[in-house]
C-alpha cells in the first residue's frame, strides 16, 4: 500500500502544471535573469586567480657556464608542465654559476645588451586562462630567443614580465608593480635562495651534495592545496540563494499533497479520512513522492546553471546535490507542519511561499551582502533560516571544501528536518473530526 499511495501521489503532484511551473520553470528563468544581468562578472571576476605569463630568454651563447644540478629554466618548467611538452622548450646548460642577487632591468637599457635572431620559440600557445585538467599553473611560460623579442612582448602586454640570465645572474624585467611582479620575483629569490645552499654545501660537504638534492627537488609541503573554489566568483552567491529557494519552494508540493489528505482542507480529504489506510504511512509516502519530484527538479536547475549557462559551482556535483537535497527535504518537512497547522485552504500556498521568499530574502537572493550582514548583527538568525544554511554549505564547499563549517551546516539543516517532520507527524497522528 505504501508505494502503491507513492505512485499515486507521485503522478498527481508530477501533473499539477502550477506546481512544476513555479517550482522549475520560474527557477530557471531567474537564473537566466541573473547570468544575463551580471554573467559577465562572474567569468571575469578580478579576484580569480588566472595564470601569469612570463618570458623566459634562453641565452645560448654562455657555453662556458658550469651546469647546475637543477636550472633556472628546469624550475620554470616546473611551474608550467604544459610548456616542456614542446621540444623547443628543452634547453641544455641554461644554468647560473654564480650569484644570487637581481634586481629588475630597464628594458631600454636591455634591448643594447643582447643580440638580434630572427625567431623567436614558443614553448606554449596558451593563453593567459589556460589550465590543464585538475589544476591551474601559476605561469603560463614562453622563451624567447633574444631581449628585444621578450622586450616587444612585454610592451604588448602579451606577458607580466620575463626572466633572463646575464652573467651569471638572474634578471627579472616587469612591466609595472603588482601582484604578478611579486610572485615572479619571489619565484626568482627562491631560486637563488636554493642554488647558494646547494653552493655552499659543495664547499663545506660535498659528500652531502645528493641528499640535499633530492630535499631540494622534493615538492614537500606541509599545507594541502585544496582544487575547489579556483573558479569560484562571489556572484555565484546570488545562484546559491536561487536555489535554496528553489529547496523551500518544495514546501507548496508537501502542502498540496496533504490538502488531499485532510478532511478540514478539502473534499478530497474527508473522502480520503474515511478510507482504511493508515494515515502516518500515506502522508509518509506522499513525502516521500514530494522530495522525489522536487530532488529531479533541483537537479535539472544544477544542471542547467553549470553546464547550460556555463557558471560552475567550483565543488563535486554530489556534494552539491547532497546539500541541496536535504534543503528540499527541509522544505518539504515545512510544508508538512504548516499542512497540519494551516486550517484554511486558501492560506496553503499564502503561507508556504511567504515563508520561502522571506527566508530566501535573508540569505542574500535580492542583495548579495545581506546575510553577511545579518552575520554580524544577530548570527542566530542565518542558524534558524534554512536558506542561509544552504546558502552557506553550497558557498563553503565551493570555496574551501569540506571543512567543518560545511558540516556543522548540514547538522542544522538535519536538525531542522527532524524538528519539523516530527511536528508535523505529532500533529497528524490520530487526528479527529467532530463530523465529515
Amino acid at each position: 500500500m505504501f508505494w502503491r499511495i507513492f505512485s499515486i501521489k507521485f503522478k498527481e503532484l508530477i501533473r499539477n502544471r502550477s506546481l512544476t511551473g513555479w517550482n522549475f520553470i520560474f527557477p530557471m528563468i531567474l537564473a537566466t535573469a541573473f547570468y544575463l544581468g551580471f554573467g559577465n562578472m562572474i567569468h571575469e571576476d578580478p579576484g580569480l586567480f588566472t595564470s601569469i605569463p612570463c618570458g623566459y630568454v634562453q641565452n645560448q651563447t654562455q657555453h662556458s657556464r658550469v651546469t647546475d644540478a637543477i636550472s633556472f629554466e628546469q624550475v620554470l618548467l616546473s611551474l608550467d608542465p604544459t610548456a616542456a611538452e614542446d621540444p623547443a622548450a628543452s634547453m641544455t646548460d641554461a644554468t647560473a654559476s654564480s650569484g644570487t642577487e637581481a634586481e629588475p632591468g630597464n628594458t631600454d637599457e636591455t634591448n643594447t645588451d643582447e643580440t638580434n635572431t630572427d625567431n623567436t620559440k614558443k614553448t606554449s600557445a596558451k593563453n593567459n586562462n589556460a589550465e590543464s585538467d585538475d589544476e591551474q599553473n601559476l605561469i603560463s611560460l614562453t622563451t624567447y630567443s633574444s631581449v628585444r623579442e621578450a622586450d616587444k612582448a612585454l610592451k604588448k602586454g602579451t606577458i607580466d614580465g620575463y626572466y633572463e640570465e646575464k652573467d651569471g645572474e638572474i634578471l627579472l624585467t616587469v612591466r609595472e608593480n603588482g601582484k604578478s611582479s611579486t610572485i615572479l620575483n619571489q619565484i626568482r629569490k627562491e631560486y637563488a635562495n636554493k642554488k647558494q645552499t646547494v653552493i655552499n654545501l659543495m664547499k663545506e660537504n660535498p659528500a652531502k651534495l645528493t641528499e640535499v638534492m633530492d630535499l631540494l627537488t622534493k615538492d614537500s609541503s606541509f599545507l594541502q592545496r585544496y582544487r575547489f573554489g579556483e573558479q569560484t566568483s562571489a556572484y555565484m552567491q546570488y545562484f546559491f540563494a536561487l536555489l535554496a529557494m528553489v529547496a523551500l519552494y518544495g514546501s507548496t508540493f508537501s502542502t498540496e499533497m496533504l490538502r488531499g489528505m485532510c478532511a478540514n482542507l478539502s473534499e478530497l480529504g474527508k473522502r480520503y479520512e474515511c478510507t482504511p489506510v493508515r494515515k502516518l504511512s500515506s502522508v509518509f509516502a506522499g513525502s516521500l513522492a514530494c522530495l522525489v519530484i522536487q530532488s529531479i527538479g533541483s537537479f535539472l536547475i544544477v544542471l542547467y546553471i553549470q553546464y547550460v549557462l556555463g557558471l560552475p559551482f567550483g565543488a563535486p556535483l554530489p556534494a552539491v546535490m547532497l546539500v541541496i537535497i536535504l534543503g528540499d527535504a527541509v522544505g518539504i518537512a515545512l510544508g508538512m507542519l504548516v499542512g497540519a497547522v494551516c486550517k484554511n485552504e486558501s492560506l496553503l500556498w499564502i503561507i508556504p511561499l511567504g515563508i520561502a521568499m522571506t527566508c530566501s530574502f535573508l540569505s542574500g537572493l535580492m542583495l548579495g551582502n545581506l546575510k553577511q550582514l545579518i552575520e554580524q548583527s544577530c548570527p542566530i538568525i542565518n542558524k534558524l533560516n534554512p536558506a542561509a544554511l544552504v546558502t552557506d554549505a553550497l558557498y563553503v564547499v565551493s570555496a574551501y571544501g569540506f571543512t567543518r563549517a560545511f558540516y556543522i551546516d548540514l547538522l542544522f539543516l538535519a536538525s531542522m528536518f527532524i524538528i519539523t517532520i516530527i511536528g508535523s507527524s505529532l500533529l497528524l497522528r490520530r487526528r479527529k473530526y467532530a463530523s465529515i
